[in-house]
């Protein structure tokens, strides 16, 4: 949702929205709210479509050798999803 509306649309929906149901916030912190809510949707998207772009064969690999889950996806997966 935070990733599919305008900025400036979340931005009024804090300042504006939030005191109607109770949370009134400093104009400051309001924005600051909002720019971090916005960032972090589209950085976790980014860091989504890193992890989706590593080819399934090298998980697959990672497992035929021993690895563990956790092993594969902290030294393959994620090392290649990061880049």
């Amino acid at each position: 949702v935070m990733r599919n509306t305008p900025f400036l649309v979340q931005l009024f929906f804090i300042f504006f929205g939030l005191p109607s149901i109770g949370v009134r916030l400093d104009p400051l912190l309001a924005a600051m709210l909002a720019m971090t809510l916005n960032m972090a949707a589209y950085t976790i998207e980014i860091v989504g479509a890193g992890l989706d772009a590593v080819p399934r064969g090298q998980k697959e690999a990672a497992l035929a050798l021993g690895l563990r889950p956790r092993q594969v996806f902290v030294k393959i997966v994620l090392p290649q999803a990061l880049k």
